[in-house]
């Protein structure tokens, strides 16, 4: 399959919603504009109309007489039959006593191609939303597309499922939220990294609109709408700040190899109802990290030593001489590579785990130490979602990603920390990357690219016990398995 098409996203500005029928003037003009640019596929922000924060937005329509969902649903048909062009729009969308926050794929003839809703509902959308039931793709200018709603992208499980039905763009519908003190310095980890990491870890295109401005005096959009190539790459990203519309060529290819080499049988929870993981973390632990060239093992520990590191990790893949080391080091020893890791205290194995993605082995599983419960990726198996995912719903509170000479994204690594609120350390060689991440994908700290360093930070492990993002919103119980392929 090549398959190249012209695609925008449309940049709106937020509103109040007594002043919602001025999205649909501001979004046609828009859409008129990227039609000028050659598009051929628009995607509008999620809850273009009437918006996002609906508090009161029922009783304002019916004493302003402002148009309801499903008008605005035929205004963007008309309006892809007007400009003759596929529309990709996050409304409110009325169903009986029902409601949801729904994104609508339009045909340049006005038909309505597909419909998902979204299923990670965040914080107070559960004021006004119910949870989505479908998760299907669209055809449409010679590819499969998978739509999905804002902080729907934060759960590896959905853009992953939408890739296996087929999906090779993915197209979201999001409002980002943010916070700060300058206004064109707002940010949000989605457009940061994880939709870069969405891009190769399925090897599919990413075109995400958001909205700027704020509604309801509160909440508060970040812009930065991006369009993102299967290889990481951003090819087009809006501002801050001001509405805008970005475009780029799409080329579509066949589906990755690495999709293909995916190990269901390694992840059984993946698509299993969710078990409550909660048997205490232990509290502070100080993490040491090697990004060494050599071989000089006994050096690293003396430094580690030095500095009261609990948790020491180096790169090789010489397990005897690490097991022997780990008897002078009073933590556990860590040692791992491309296609395997190992975990040692006290000259003991407590656990190992080898490469499953191209290797022998058959699933992923938890190393219980005195100093916390451990998850090991070697190399490529980093490259799969569904391998970290595992790793924490057995209760990972670190997981240790070794990967010796292998180089990848440099956005999988907060990625896999921020989607399953775990911490994550990444151990290299030179150059890296050798790292550590928060639960919410923030650096803690990290080793000089191409020099030879030892690196530390101190993990308050506790905070891995935490999987919501906000209230009402967690990572682990909100998932919805039942529409997860096995």
């Amino acid at each position: 399959m090549h398959v190249k098409f012209r695609a925008a996203c449309l940049q709106l500005p937020a509103r109040p919603l007594d002043r919602a029928d001025e999205n649909l003037r501001a979004a046609e003009n828009m859409v008129r504009e990227a039609r000028a640019r050659r598009a051929e596929l628009i995607v509008l922000p999620e809850c273009t109309y009437p918006g996002y924060y609906l508090s009161g937005w029922d009783e304002l329509r019916r004493a302003r007489r402002l148009p309801t969902p499903a008008d605005a649903l035929e205004f963007f048909a008309e309006l892809a039959r007007r400009e003759s062009v596929h529309i990709c729009v996050g409304l409110v969308e009325d169903v009986g006593t029902r409601r949801y926050n729904s994104v609508f794929m339009l045909s340049p003839s006005g038909e309505i191609l597909g419909r998902n809703r979204k299923l990670f509902l965040w914080h107070f959308d559960e004021r006004w939303f119910d949870r989505g039931d479908v998760l299907e793709t669209v055809e449409a200018l010679g590819t499969s597309f998978g739509m999905f709603v804002c902080a729907d992208g934060r759960l590896p499980e959905i853009p992953r499922t939408l890739a296996l039905k087929g999906a090779r763009v993915f197209l979201d519908s999001t409002n980002w939220v943010a916070t700060g003190f300058d206004r064109e310095a707002l940010t949000n980890p989605q457009p940061r990294f994880m939709m870069q990491a969405r891009a190769v870890e399925n090897g599919a295109w990413v075109l995400a609109a958001n909205k700027v401005g704020m509604e309801a005096g509160s909440v508060v959009f970040c812009g930065l709408s991006i369009i993102v190539s299967p290889a990481g790459e951003v090819v087009a990203r809006a501002p801050a700040l001001e509405p805008a519309v970005i475009v780029a060529e799409v080329t579509v290819t066949d589906a990755p190899p690495l999709l293909r080499a995916r190990r269901p049988e390694a992840y059984p929870l993946w698509a299993a109802p969710a078990g409550a993981v909660d048997r205490g973390a232990p509290g502070q632990v100080y993490l040491g990290l090697a990004q060494v060239s050599g071989s000089d093992l006994h050096r690293c520990l003396r430094l580690f030593t030095e500095q009261g590191a609990d948790i020491a990790v180096v790169p090789g893949d010489d397990r005897a001489r690490a097991q022997e080391a780990s008897r002078s080091f009073r933590g556990v020893l860590v040692m791992g590579h491309e296609t395997r890791a190992w975990a040692f205290m006290d000259g003991k194995l407590l656990g190992a785990q080898g490469l499953v993605h191209g290797g022998k082995e058959r699933g992923f599983r938890l190393i219980e130490t005195p100093v916390g419960r451990l998850g090991l990726l070697p190399g490529r198996d980093g490259l799969f979602p569904e391998a970290a995912r595992q790793l924490a719903l057995l209760g990972a509170d670190l997981i240790i990603w070794t990967t010796g000479e292998e180089r990848f994204h440099a956005s999988l690594y907060p990625t896999r920390a921020a989607e399953n609120r775990v911490f994550l350390a990444s151990c290299a060689r030179p150059p890296g990357p050798t790292a550590v991440y928060n639960p919410d994908g923030a650096l803690l700290a990290a080793a000089f690219p191409g020099e030879d360093q030892v690196i530390l930070a101190r993990l308050d492990l506790p905070l891995a016990e935490h999987k919501e993002l906000v209230p009402g919103t967690d990572v682990v119980r909100d998932r919805t398995p039942e529409l997860y392929l096995p």
